[in-house]
């Protein structure tokens, strides 16, 4: 753990105290928490050293582009036919999603499922005429962050709504990379096949390999189990565009998916984005984009 990560989380505590009891005893807090971080850090150093900090491996768009031309189906032989379809749907839409918008992993498959869609500034249901509507049309979807065990309140890393453009058909330049679109193309099939009630309340991203023993419900898909054929399909993507065989053991070394946000903010620094704007997107904590490392 790090130093800032205990006056985060310690600012934290004293904000919500603030909000509750009218005290305001955060700004009072900043020094003490600063010095404890400053503190903690320090010990840190002299116990184990100097850790050595290397930069995240971006997720290129060649690279996504050779993804996508692999498919992910071709790497899913291990998993069931029955289940292999939804899960290569899954690991599709999660992808897109980080690509676009350099989103941490846990917040993308830890998200709420129940995404609101708007047309016009106008939050629309989800029904069938108004899912088809937004196909023709374009709007926006918001993919909300939804609390885990690491954090109940759901206030960790820049844990707003992002807000998705949903392109209208005919002006899509690559779908596999339209985050938007997918996530409304997910919605139409699953609010059709799935009961309203349980649609509402399931995961966005399911591993449909894994039920909940009381419930029988679809659990959520695990950094894990989007682990393993992401660094399959990261190989076969090299094998077909350069006729190499990388190990798993150094792709996995090289390319974690830190790698999305990593590519995510270099290309937006490139092009002068304001540092609130990628700070936003990307959910990094005020003044850390500048770190983008592993």
């Amino acid at each position: 753990m790090k130093g800032d990560t205990i006056k985060e989380n310690l600012l934290r505590i004293f904000q919500d105290m603030d909000q509750k009891t009218g005290q305001m005893l955060k700004e009072a807090a900043r020094p003490l928490a600063t010095a404890l971080a400053k503190g903690h850090d320090k010990q840190c150093i002299d116990m184990v050293g100097i850790r050595p900090i290397r930069k995240a491996t971006p997720i290129t768009r060649e690279i996504m582009d050779q993804m996508a031309a692999v498919t992910w189906r071709r790497v899913l032989n291990y998993v069931n036919q029955n289940h292999m379809d939804q899960f290569a749907e899954n690991l599709e839409l999660a992808t897109a999603v980080m690509w676009n918008y350099g989103i941490r992993s846990a917040n993308v498959l830890w998200t709420d499922a129940r995404s609101p869609f708007h047309s016009n500034s106008q939050r629309l249901e989800p029904t069938g005429d108004n899912l088809d509507r937004l196909q023709e049309e374009g709007g926006i979807v918001a993919l909300r962050h939804k609390a885990s065990k690491g954090d109940p309140l759901g206030h960790k890393h820049g844990a707003k709504a992002r807000h998705f453009p949903i392109v209208p058909n005919g002006q899509l330049e690559g779908i596999h990379r339209e985050g938007g679109n997918l996530l409304l193309r997910h919605t139409i099939k699953y609010a059709r096949e799935v009961p309203r009630d349980d649609w509402e309340s399931r995961p966005l991203f399911v591993d449909p390999r894994k039920t909940d023993p009381e419930t029988q419900a679809p659990m959520w898909m695990t950094k894990e189990a989007y682990q393993k054929p992401f660094y399959l399909l990261l190989q076969a993507a090299f094998i077909e565009a350069y006729n190499i065989r990388l190990p798993i053991s150094t792709i996995s070394s090289t390319f974690r998916l830190h790698g999305f946000r990593a590519f995510f903010q270099s290309g937006h620094e490139t092009t002068r984005t304001p540092q609130h704007i990628i700070e936003d997107g990307g959910g990094w904590a005020p003044n850390s984009t500048a770190r983008g490392v592993q």
